[in-house]
């Protein structure tokens, strides 16, 4: 089977498990996101000439210095913005626990302030009921939520401690996912959406999966205060400056601003882009930082 998944960037945690109330003998695989084909190739020889010893060992204490002294962060990534709102859009009822006075057992918590959901005892434990919004009948058994984790044994989430529930969401009518569909959704969300220490069934498979790595953003610090101007952090950049987004209008000249480092030197501006119709181009300059007076 395979699934899309939406807003999958950076290493989470990935939580795959089968309908142990339908069969029980599944087992859940996750393939390696990562490509096992790899091109053929030798490694090649590393050859470095003597005259590039000095500039080898320089830029070396310049790596070190920067890793110790730096103020900002070597390396940081801008992961876009993710919808916050569930896959299930707006539930019909939602309610925040913290508003009711807390009782320390879920039933409890359930036929007191969950009008929305009926709450049934039998020979095998516990079943919920939904008033279907789009008929005159109940929905029975709904798919329960725990931090988006179904939950197929609700005698589980009825054992579950309610005060470490913060809200919980109601869809009271059927909810179609391709060829699947449900009986309404309960869905059950703790304060820090971690599951809160709730015990694993034994079919779950626990797995961290890479998903799309985020944009990386290019740190560089500024030096515009009198404040900033006067800072005896040792600044030993290499790299001054690097956007690979910049749009210019036609007939336009944008200014674009850095600070150098306090290394003394020439240094390569190198400037490459695509114009309108697909075109390539680059240009490059040079100039020198010379040492404060």
């Amino acid at each position: 089977m395979q699934f899309e998944t939406a807003d999958w960037y950076g290493t989470r945690q990935l939580v795959a498990q089968p309908n142990p109330t339908r069969d029980s003998v599944y087992r859940v695989e996750i393939l390696n996101p990562f490509s096992e084909q790899y091109a053929p190739g030798r490694p090649v020889r590393l050859t470095l000439s003597e005259q590039l010893a000095a500039s080898l060992r320089r830029r070396h204490v310049q790596a070190q210095v920067q890793q110790q002294f730096a103020s900002g962060p070597p390396v940081r990534y801008q992961l876009p913005r993710i919808d916050s709102l569930a896959f299930y859009g707006k539930p019909n009822e939602r309610y925040m626990l913290d508003a009711y006075t807390r009782f320390k057992v879920m039933e409890e918590v359930m036929r007191e302030y969950v009008p929305g959901v009926f709450v049934r005892l039998r020979k095998d434990g516990f079943h919920f009921l939904l008033p279907n919004a789009n008929a005159h009948d109940a929905l029975e058994n709904p798919l329960v939520l725990l931090d988006g984790m179904p939950v197929f044994d609700t005698n589980k989430i009825m054992a579950f401690d309610p005060l470490k529930v913060q809200k919980l969401d109601v869809v009271t009518k059927r909810y179609f996912v391709g060829a699947f569909f449900y009986n309404g959704i309960v869905s059950y969300t703790t304060y820090k959406g971690d599951l809160a220490g709730f015990p694993l069934d034994t079919h779950v498979l626990l797995q961290e999966y890479e998903g799309l790595q985020g944009q990386r953003e290019f740190y560089a610090p500024r030096y515009e205060t009198p404040q900033q101007q006067q800072s005896r952090r040792p600044d030993f950049r290499n790299l001054l400056y690097w956007n690979p987004d910049v749009t210019i209008r036609p007939g336009a000249s944008p200014t674009l601003t850095f600070f150098t480092s306090d290394q003394v030197g020439r240094y390569r501006i190198v400037v490459q882009g695509l114009s309108q119709s697909g075109q390539a181009g680059s240009t490059s300059a040079t100039f020198e930082v010379k040492a404060a007076l």
